[in-house]
Order: structure tokens, then C-alpha cells, then sequence
């Protein structure tokens, strides 16, 4: 099993269309070969909205696989502007 924990930085006046992204991309997900579960956290720090994702994987390789798939490339369009930095992100 794979475990990817991000941390999301929500840019101000965007955490309503951020949190939408995610129950959609998580429900996307959850058909995806491979697929265990997710978590999403969310906490203010300093006054911004952070959301911290928790998922699991079979493999790896399925995980890759997801996000090139076309399910995962028509939620992903709907992040762009939602974040205030690239998320930071760990493989366990």
C-alpha cells in the first residue's frame, strides 16, 4: 500500500470552489483501479484555508495511473487558481 499526504495552500476567496474541487475529484477517484480511501482535513492557518489530503493506493503505479487518466484530467482543470503555491507532498 501507498500512502500520499499533500498539503494544499487555498488562495483567499477560493475555499468554497476548493472545497467543491475536492468532494468531485475525490468522488472521481474513488472508481479508479486501485483506489483504498481519502482523507480531507482541512485547517486555517495564519487566516488561509489548508487542506491536507490523505490517500491510499494499492500501488504506486496505480495512483500514476489515475492521474493521467481523462477521469482525473477533467477535474484537474478545475484547481487552476485555487492554490496560492504548488502543493507539498509525501509518498509513505
Amino acid at each position: 500500500m501507498w500512502v500520499i499526504v499533500a498539503d494544499h495552500n487555498i488562495v483567499s476567496g477560493k475555499e468554497s470552489q476548493a472545497e467543491q474541487y475536492f468532494q468531485d475529484n475525490t468522488r472521481v477517484m474513488k472508481d479508479a483501479k486501485g483506489f483504498i480511501s481519502r482523507q480531507v482535513l482541512k485547517t486555517v492557518q495564519d487566516g488561509n484555508l489548508h487542506i491536507l489530503t490523505v490517500t491510499a493506493w494499492e500501488h504506486r503505479e496505480d495512483r500514476d495511473g489515475y492521474r493521467s487518466s481523462p477521469a482525473a484530467q477533467g477535474v484537474g482543470g478545475g484547481s487552476d487558481g485555487l492554490f496560492s503555491e504548488r502543493p507539498t507532498s509525501g509518498w509513505y
